[in-house]
């Protein structure tokens, strides 16, 4: 079985949180995930913030790899 502590504590980039990102932001937050977001868009970005599915958001993909690159798991 599959040691939920270790999943509780990974992190994940995803880059693009249109309809197909914003669904995987929600369902690995439902798995535990910590989740941050590349979204150039506000209006997405700040929606996936808001509604607790994205710990920071980044307008780039640059300037989030430079400020997290040491804390994720993987990248979407």
């Amino acid at each position: 079985m599959a040691d939920l502590s270790q999943i509780m504590m990974k992190s994940i980039l995803i880059v693009g949180l249109g309809s197909v990102g914003y669904r995987h932001a929600r369902n690995f937050s439902d798995l535990g995930y910590s989740i941050y977001g590349v979204e150039p868009a506000f209006n997405r970005l700040s929606k996936a913030t808001k509604d607790g599915l994205v710990m920071k958001g980044f307008k780039s993909l640059d300037e989030a790899l430079d400020s997290i690159h040491q804390d994720i798991q993987g990248v979407i």
